[in-house]
Order: structure tokens, then C-alpha cells, then sequence
């Protein structure tokens, strides 16, 4: 018998979490109007933070805002916007799991319309997507607890010579092609749970897409659960938040395109006024942002001149 070969024993990390966890806390906030006189003093505004990776320049992000104090100051006929450095108002331009939900549907080759047909149409991406997943996830299971017990095994046979003094050439032979198999599998199923989280993801951004669908178009149908992690079922565009220290700000979290951007940026500032959401689906006010609407309703107007005490009926 030849000299006994010192078998290394390996320890094979597998990466075995199914999921990436999204931890996503919404931020209640009230919309109260700090201005004691409403639209007697000019609202001054500036830019805070502008992601980069929403692709516009904070030239383009600036002129957006502008159009979109226009809707409100050419509807009632006076300034009530005025960007400044040091403006009181900071808009920001975040981008998070909602715009990462667009951009989802958007590689999804998906083209969200505010109808029930989109609607069905999703529904039926997600039924294809979903039934997909549970089948992928039911064989990486199984691949996990074959190379679990596999594992186990190489791991006793390593210990087993180790205690001996050493394998012989033959066994020393059989181990390290156990233990690059072991590497194999484990890699194999690293790049399956990859795949896996990308599905969860797009899963996801389908079921938020759903159901907001679904309350904006009154739809009579159960809420879709989101899968291995925790998204908001419903979210907004864009959020205004004013603070008892007089602090205001504008987050911006999502849009389609620039009419898109101009419409949530028109609707948060209307709250930076002190306005309240409307019932009316083609309001600016509207909480639902469900068309590129870049025009004042009589509704809004009316609205508007009834908040402003210094602006005549």
C-alpha cells in the first residue's frame, strides 16, 4: 500500500436563501399647508437629490417641475411657484422599488393602460410567470435536500479517514471527485436561486401592478399576494411632506414618461398649495395617477380660486 495522502476537509458554503427581502416602511404624513394666508405668498422651490439612474439630467428634472407649476398658475391666472437655491420646497427625484417595479413591466414587455384589458393581459403574464416559478421552486427544494445529503455523507467519509491517519490513493481519489461534484451542484443551484429571485421580483412588480389596477378600476377581484418578499400592495407616484418646523419636501418616486412626471409633479404640488385629493379620475387631485392629464379640470380650478381667499370666484 502506497503512503497515506492527509485528506483537507472541505466545508461547502451554499448560499440557501430563497428570497432577497425588500423591507419597505411607508411614511404616513399629513398634508397640511404650513402658509398661514394660502396662495398669498409665492411657494419657493429647489432641487434636493436627483437619482441618476431615472436617466434625465437635472435640467430636464427642472423643466419638468416647471411645466408642471404652469398648470396650476395659468389656471388661475397668478404666480404661486418661484424657484430659488435656497427655495423652502425641495424636490427630490428617489428612485426605489417603484420605479424598479416600472422599469420590471417595461422588460416585461409590458405596456400598462389603465383598462380592463391591460388588466387581463397582466394577469395572464403573471399566471404564466407564477406557475413557472412554483415549478422551478419545487426542483431547486429538491436539488438543495440531494446535496444536503450528499454533503453529509462526504463529510462523514472525510472525517472517517482523517481518524485513520490518512485515505489511501484510491479513496483520496474518490473524495476529491465527491468534493468537486459537490462544488459543481452547489454553484448550479446558487445560479438556479438567481434565477429564482429574478422571478420573484418580476412576480412581484406584477402583483403591485395588478392591484393597484384593480382598485382604480373598481374591479370585483381578490388581492394578489406578493411572493417571497414584502412589496406595498399600493403606492404613490410621489409623496408631499411638510413638517411643524416648516420643512417641505417633494419625493418623486415613479413615472412613464415626461407627460407622466409632469402629472405627479402637478399633483404633489397642488398638496404643496394645501389642496386635498379629488373623487373626480380626471382631476389633477386625483390620489390615482391613471392618465398623463396636464390640464386643470373646472373642478380643480373651482377648488383652487374656493382655497385661495384673495382670489375672486
Amino acid at each position: 500500500m502506497g503512503k497515506a495522502l492527509k485528506v483537507i476537509l472541505v466545508i461547502i458554503i451554499l448560499g440557501l436563501n430563497l428570497y432577497i427581502i425588500k423591507n419597505n416602511i411607508g411614511i404616513l404624513s399629513s398634508r397640511i399647508n404650513i402658509n398661514s394666508a394660502p396662495c398669498e405668498k409665492v411657494i419657493t422651490y429647489t432641487l434636493g437629490s436627483v437619482d441618476g439612474k431615472f436617466g434625465i439630467s437635472n435640467d430636464e428634472f427642472l423643466s419638468a417641475i416647471n411645466d408642471a407649476e404652469k398648470i396650476w398658475e395659468d389656471g388661475i391666472g397668478r404666480d404661486l411657484f418661484e424657484y430659488s437655491e435656497n427655495g423652502k420646497l425641495k424636490i427630490n427625484l428617489v428612485y426605489d422599488v417603484r420605479q424598479e417595479t416600472t422599469s420590471k413591466l417595461e422588460d416585461l414587455g409590458l405596456d400598462v393602460k389603465n383598462s380592463k384589458a391591460s388588466y387581463d393581459l397582466i394577469q395572464a403574464k403573471y399566471n404564466t410567470l407564477k406557475s413557472e416559478y412554483d415549478s422551478e421552486l419545487t426542483s431547486l427544494n429538491t436539488s438543495i435536500n440531494n446535496l444536503k445529503i450528499q454533503q453529509d455523507k462526504y463529510t462523514k467519509d472525510v472525517q472517517y479517514w482523517n481518524l485513520k491517519g490518512g485515505a489511501t490513493p484510491d479513496a483520496y481519489n474518490s473524495l476529491e471527485k465527491q468534493r468537486q461534484y459537490l462544488n459543481s451542484q452547489s454553484s448550479s443551484i446558487n445560479q438556479a436561486q438567481n434565477n429564482l429571485n429574478a422571478k420573484v421580483d418580476n412576480l412581484n412588480a406584477l402583483v403591485s401592478t395588478l392591484n393597484n389596477m384593480a382598485k382604480s378600476l373598481n374591479l370585483s377581484v381578490g388581492e394578489y399576494n406578493t411572493v417571497g418578499d414584502k412589496l406595498p400592495s399600493s403606492f404613490e407616484d410621489g409623496l408631499y411632506e411638510s413638517s411643524s418646523e416648516g420643512e417641505q419636501k417633494i419625493d418623486i418616486y415613479q413615472f412613464d414618461d415626461y407627460n407622466a412626471l409632469v402629472r405627479v409633479l402637478s399633483h404633489e404640488l397642488g398638496h404643496a398649495i394645501g389642496l386635498e385629493h379629488s373623487q373626480n379620475q380626471n382631476s389633477i387631485m386625483y390620489p390615482i395617477s391613471t392618465e398623463s392629464n396636464r390640464v386643470l379640470t373646472k373642478e380643480d380650478i373651482l377648488t383652487l380660486k374656493d382655497f385661495c381667499s384673495s382670489v375672486d370666484k
